[in-house]
């Protein structure tokens, strides 16, 4: 009898740590996600466009659903990939602040009015643009402090160049090399990857 009773909660035990096992393997994958590093690659064959521009608007709206929702103007310098007929680009993402309520995903891209930046996206139903792998589909464009040079960078790729003070600095990522403007277009259209 105790000899079955032990056998009982072996069993029970074991039955536990795999319906655990499962549940956490499929909560961290859940998690991380989002984040699966892209490369620049797989970020352009997943574009139906890449865009060189400047944000110029941002507007904040709910849906019919009463989800907050972020519309993003950008105005185009430069389409690196695809066609695209308007100045000016919209991008939608969730989330935002309107009349004090808050919502946002921690893996969005961030836009600020004014930033230059290019843009990897498809397009929804309507027409809008969606940037691909969240804030991997958008990478800020700069100069670094005392160079001409524009560089980009996102999550995952580019960085200061090793002439920029910054350079020592960082902790970087196998990717994050640093990233002219010209070698990231020179990329997309097919040329130094």
């Amino acid at each position: 009898m105790i000899l079955a009773c032990l056998l009982l909660h072996v069993m029970i035990m074991r039955m536990l740590l795999i319906i655990l096992s499962l549940v956490s393997t499929s909560w961290t994958q859940s998690l991380s996600g989002p984040l699966r590093p892209l490369g620049l690659p797989e970020l352009t064959t997943a574009s139906e466009a890449v865009i060189h521009g400047k944000v110029c608007s941002k507007k904040v709206a709910r849906d019919l659903e009463g989800r907050i929702y972020t519309t993003i103007g950008i105005e185009i310098l430069e389409v690196w990939k695809g066609e695209v007929k308007k100045p000016i680009l919209e991008v939608v993402q969730g989330g935002g602040i309107l009349g004090g309520q808050k919502a946002e995903s921690p893996f969005q891209a961030h836009f600020s009015l004014g930033e230059e930046t290019v843009i990897f996206c498809r397009f929804n139903q309507a027409g809008k643009a969606v940037t691909i792998g969240l804030t991997q589909g958008k990478f800020d464009i700069y100069s670094p402090h005392g160079m001409t040079t524009k560089h980009a960078r996102n999550l995952f790729h580019g960085g200061p160049p090793p002439q920029s003070p910054s350079f020592r600095s960082r902790v970087r990522m196998p990717n994050q090399v640093p990233l002219s403007l010209a070698k990231l277009k020179a990329s997309i259209q097919g040329g130094d990857q």
